[in-house]
């Protein structure tokens, strides 16, 4: 502000110098002093009002520009849940370990045939459960042969997978890992086991062996409500 002044005549800045005839305030030249500082104070508003003009609406860019838009990015198709990052859920893998699953469970539970069982495992085999810990080997294959010696289905335990919980995830140069649910139902129990599993096939010598379990998330769960049968007539 001082530098648009310092143009001005000396009688104009002096604004408090006297009238040496009446001995008063020279108020002509205070006049045109505060003129000047209005003038100055709307030229501020003005640049501040321009200013924040330019900040909150962008320019559009002119007709004749020739400046490349942007290219925008086509939306991609929707994949299929197989092929979504969520694992298989059918195809030839899928149903091949499917079966050897089942084959697993019905030798266990079922048919209560612990050599068809232990077949499938591998030699070196773990077995991780959360409730009973780690077994390696020879011990998982001894807990087979007890669990087949007692045989749950003949005590009208049975075991299913939820549907539509199982998937499978190709390993490269070494098989897959299937992941799941599945729950126990034992006949006339007010409660069933859930449980979630991760079992880690390995492909050896054309034939798909069991070399990794992990047992895990077991709870207890309302049983199934079993349908009333009609009576019958007589």
């Amino acid at each position: 502000m001082e530098y648009l002044l310092m143009d001005r005549q000396p009688a104009e800045i002096d604004v408090m110098k006297r009238d040496p005839v009446r001995g008063r305030p020279n108020w002509a030249a205070w006049q045109r002093c505060l003129d000047a500082m209005q003038g100055l104070f709307s030229a501020f508003l003005m640049a501040g009002a321009l200013a924040l003009t330019g900040c909150a609406t962008p320019t559009s860019p002119s007709p004749n520009s020739t400046a490349a838009a942007a290219p925008v990015e086509a939306p991609r198709p929707a994949l299929p849940p197989s092929q979504a990052g969520d694992g298989l859920d059918a195809g030839p893998l899928f149903d091949a370990l499917a079966l050897m699953d089942q084959a697993l469970f019905d030798a266990s539970f079922a048919s209560c045939d612990a050599a068809k069982a232990n077949a499938i495992f591998a030699e070196d085999v773990e077995f991780y459960h959360d409730k009973d810990g780690l077994s390696v080997g020879e011990k998982v294959r001894e807990n087979t042969r007890r669990l087949t010696a007692f045989c749950p289905g003949a005590h009208g335990v049975k075991r299913s997978i939820v549907p539509g919980s199982l998937r499978v995830y190709p390993i490269a140069g070494y098989g897959a890992a299937q992941i799941g649910e599945h729950r126990f139902d034992e006949r006339g129990a007010a409660t069933s086991t859930l449980a979630k599993f991760i079992s880690v096939w390995r492909l050896q010598d054309g034939r798909w062996r069991l070399a990794r379990v992990l047992s895990l998330d077991h709870r207890a769960v309302p049983a199934p409500q079993v349908e009333a049968q009609p009576a019958s007539r007589p």
